[in-house]
């Protein structure tokens, strides 16, 4: 692949990556990242999300069964969510389970994470209104069990209207052409170490690439089907080790004698999935930036 060609792909992955980068950091998403973090800090209150960036918008909801998935630590039953001392403002749909914004709201997100035959103790000691104002006999845990459960409620809650998208013309197709774009290399990343095993001449190529396509369907399979903390690690480390070895595979083979396609297909895959890893690291230091410690 030509080097301009390269560097030009680069550089739209990352001003995609940039756009794609909204400041409407949504509550759902705070809290998800809040209950994995907190797990590993049984006994402490973590306050997430700076109220300034962090958005709960009228039908926006807090689900403990899809933070059960997103969060990827713990299983339904072990989360409780609750409006706080804002139930004026927020509609309880299901108690301990389901909370529904009823207008758009700037707002921060309080988790506590401690063995459920604690967790009582752990609230009367620290006496915080937030968590204080949710009944614990709601969130359905077992006070003689030694598992896991999380409370997370909301806090700091302020009325605001949110910033307006652009609805214009140039705007929806810019937005077209970023999808068509992700679309593409998407099925270069994934279906190219494929393609190359079928066609590369050289052994070890054949079987690195083979490798690479084995490890992207075990990713898509555990997303699809594992929630649990460890798949949460593995699908994170991905681009990583994908990188790792097309930079082997591009290493050991004989640029001179092997199919020139697949020269240029290993180029496009190594390209997109050092713009990938760059993504990855990104979005850890956003998610970081945004926990009020």
């Amino acid at each position: 692949m030509n080097n301009k060609i390269a560097f030009a792909l680069f550089m739209i992955l990352l001003l995609a990556g940039a756009y794609a980068s909204s400041p409407l950091i949504g509550a759902a998403n705070v809290a998800g990242n809040a209950i994995r973090s907190q797990v590993n800090s049984l006994g402490e209150i973590g306050v997430y999300g700076d109220k300034s960036a962090t958005w709960f918008l009228n039908g926006d909801k807090l689900d403990s069964e899809i933070l059960s998935r997103t969060s990827d630590a713990l299983p339904k039953e072990q989360i409780c969510v609750s409006p706080g001392r804002y139930s004026g403002q927020i509609d309880v749909i299901s108690e301990g389970k389901i909370i529904l914004a009823k207008e758009d709201s700037k707002v921060a997100i309080k988790v506590l994470c401690e063995r459920q035959n604690e967790i009582a103790a752990t609230l009367s000691d620290y006496g915080d209104d937030d968590l204080s104002a949710q009944n614990l006999s709601s969130c359905g845990f077992n006070q003689n069990s030694a598992n896991v459960g999380c409370i997370v409620v909301i806090s700091n809650l302020e009325k605001a209207t949110p910033p307006q998208p652009q609805n214009d013309l140039i705007f929806v197709v810019f937005a077209i052409a970023v999808l068509l774009v992700f679309a593409v290399l998407a099925a270069i990343l994934v279906l190219g170490p494929l393609a190359g095993l079928f066609l590369a001449k050289d052994n070890t190529a054949k079987i690195i690439l083979g490798l690479k396509t084995v490890l992207w369907a075990i990713a898509i399979a555990m997303k699809a089907t594992i929630t649990n903390t460890s798949a949460g690690d593995i699908i994170f480390a991905m681009p990583f080790i994908q990188i790792a070895l097309t930079i082997f595979v591009n290493s050991k083979i004989d640029k001179s004698t092997e199919n020139k396609k697949i020269v240029s297909l290993i180029k496009a895959v190594m390209v997109i999935e050092i713009a990938l890893v760059l993504g990855v690291i990104l979005n850890y230091f956003i998610s970081q930036s945004i926990m009020l410690r």
